[in-house]
């Protein structure tokens, strides 16, 4: 549910600021010097409900782009960079504001372990059986289905990422589709 991802992540904006300001103030005191604030930090306003939808429309509004430049080009007013704008984004966020949200966005509590070490989406698990419960009440398959074996393409880090040299996309998620 939206309310449960908006506490998360307010309370882990609060939590990564808290450790912030106490990693600088422990490099400052190492180095000799006196710690000092310098308002370097944006204001985090809370994440509501309405902040969220909003967050995860852009979201899916760009899975339909093709633009694959940086994402920072939506809110640029350079000319060759007109054709990338969506007024729905940069209506809603500016850029700092939807980069914020990208960063801190939380489905679990980070100070409350609740893996036993066998689940890798332990964090995200609640997320993903609500999705689940979902789909499966919005989708009524007939007879004939068929499932397939799919990779989504994935550099970066993560513990659930996968390498099949014999597929055409090597590195990613390994997902199953009805097709």
């Amino acid at each position: 549910p939206p309310e449960l991802v908006c506490a998360e992540t307010n309370k882990y904006v609060n939590y990564a600021q808290r450790n912030t300001e106490e990693k600088l103030r422990r490099q400052a005191e190492k180095r000799g010097r006196e710690f000092e604030n310098k308002g370097r930090k944006r204001a985090w306003v809370a994440m509501k409900r309405s902040k969220l939808l909003a967050f995860v429309g852009t979201i899916v509004l760009l899975g339909f782009c093709k633009y694959t430049g940086a994402i920072e080009d939506f809110w640029s007013s350079k000319t060759e960079n007109a054709s990338v704008a969506a007024p729905q984004m940069t209506a809603a966020f500016t850029s700092t504001g939807w980069a914020q949200c990208w960063r801190f966005v939380h489905f679990a509590d980070n100070e409350a372990p609740e893996n036993n070490g066998d689940d890798k989406l332990y964090k995200i698990r609640k997320f993903t059986n609500l999705f689940r419960e979902a789909c499966a009440g919005a989708y009524r398959p007939g007879q004939m289905l068929t499932i397939d074996e799919m990779m989504v393409p994935f550099r970066g880090r993560s513990r659930i990422k996968q390498y099949m040299p014999l597929k055409p996309i090597k590195r990613g998620y390994k997902i199953f589709a009805i097709t």
